[in-house]
């Protein structure tokens, strides 16, 4: 248990730290369209970065501990 809330604590933190910079960062696009789809291709690439560091963890975890 303690793993998981540890994991999910970085995660609302690199989540937190994304969405406070991606309003910096993003382009202003005109169209709602393409405005959904960067939302929508931010929170895929959001959830793909904690799948990685998750199994990172995991492997590095099997192979030392």
């Amino acid at each position: 248990i303690k793993i998981w809330s540890e994991r999910t604590t970085s995660f609302f933190y690199f989540f937190l730290a994304f969405k406070s910079r991606s309003s910096a960062w993003r382009f202003r696009p005109k169209s709602l369209d393409v405005k959904c789809l960067s939302e929508i291709l931010g929170f895929l690439i959001l959830i793909g970065s904690f799948l990685l560091q998750t199994e990172i963890k995991r492997r590095w975890s099997i192979k030392f501990f």
